[in-house]
């Protein structure tokens, strides 16, 4: 997400656009239940400081969904998400 330009907020300070823009941002990672139409869980993290494995394992913890499928886009793939639902059981 993309906030106000400020460039003495290194946490939130990105590298600068395709067109040589200054930018701040933000990270958000969501789980959302399509059935119900809600979030579940929302963490925002700095772009200093965003890691989408971290995020993931994080709801992952704090969940208290069962039988769930979870469907992520590319960063949030990989064996250790897998084996992190797997002992959340």
């Amino acid at each position: 997400m993309t906030i106000a330009t400020n460039q003495k907020d290194p946490e939130t300070f990105w590298e600068r656009n395709q067109h040589g823009s200054i930018v701040n941002k933000l990270h958000l990672n969501a789980f959302y239940d399509v059935l119900n139409r809600i979030y579940t869980d929302v963490l925002v993290q700095t772009a200093a400081d965003y890691n989408e494995f971290r995020a993931c394992a994080t709801m992952i913890d704090r969940s208290k969904l069962e039988n769930v499928i979870l469907v992520a886009d590319r960063g949030y793939e990989n064996y250790n998400i897998f084996a992190h639902a797997i002992e959340k059981q």
